[in-house]
């Protein structure tokens, strides 16, 4: 029984939340400007007999009050500035998170709608296939066609590349290939959902026959009848060490006598 890394099947834990470093500016802004207006004055005119005028304290405190008062609305102004911005990056990202959740969809749709279309018949590769033989479908028809190609296959390398059965899966396991890359490198909140899914795909209806292989995948196999190298297509076995790489599956390595003995 295989084991899988808990990093790989574990939501991504929610960060901390951050603390407004911008509220708490504004509020000190504020107290400052409230106990300017207070005690500068009073710090500045110590004497108010001094003054003929009420008008010259006024101009004292406007003169002394001007200068903190703009560079308070500056700050604020340069403040709100700033949480404009990341609203906007917000939107943004946010766009970006929809096309991005349409795009996985839609791949992963593909991928189920390409598993349930796949078809195999024993009788497929014959001239006249036999009708009252039921034709497979889904992840029946992949796991008997690979059972009968990898049991009684007799196909060189030049043939195992255009027979449309293997560029048919072949092409199933490069979506799904595909898929497992996207979203692990995605930052998505609903990527471990989808993981999720598209593992369920490739285990239970692609992956069964493959972990009852005897030997390694992409192993070669000489055939004494046909005087060549018999075994599955390179690239279908690429995509299979990638999606087992992604799942931490390890695939059937191949048995030295000893362990046949």
């Amino acid at each position: 029984m295989t084991q899988h890394k808990k990093e790989d099947n574990n939501p991504v834990n929610e960060p901390p939340k951050s603390i407004n470093y911008n509220l708490i500016a504004a509020v000190i802004v504020l107290i400052v400007i409230i106990i300017g207006f207070f005690v500068i004055p009073q710090l500045i005119v110590e004497n108010y007999e001094k003054f003929c005028e009420t008008g010259q304290i006024g101009d004292t405190i406007g003169g002394t009050m001007a200068p903190i008062v703009g560079l308070a609305g500056s700050i604020i102004v340069y403040l709100a500035l700033r949480e404009q911005v990341k609203a906007n990056k917000l939107v943004q990202d946010q766009i970006s998170d929809q096309r991005n959740t349409a795009l996985l969809e839609k791949h992963f749709d593909y991928l189920v709608k390409s598993i349930d279309n796949f078809t195999y018949s024993p009788d497929d590769d014959e001239d006249k296939p036999d009708p009252n033989i039921k034709k497979l479908t889904g992840g029946e028809a992949v796991y008997e066609f690979l059972r009968t190609i990898y049991c009684n296959g007799h196909i060189d390398s030049i043939e195992e590349k255009n027979h449309v059965k293997f560029m048919e899966l072949t092409s199933i396991l490069e979506v799904c290939d595909i898929l497992f890359h996207f979203i692990k490198t995605s930052s998505l909140h609903n990527r471990m959902t989808y993981w999720t899914l598209t593992s369920h795909q490739f285990r239970y209806r692609i992956y069964p026959i493959i972990s009852t292989f005897e030997t390694d995948i992409t192993t070669k196999t000489y055939c004494e009848d046909c005087q060549i190298e018999h075994g599955l297509p390179e690239k279908f076995c690429d995509h299979i060490q990638n999606i087992c790489t992604f799942l931490d599956i390890k695939l059937p390595e191949i048995k030295s006598k000893t362990d046949e003995a």
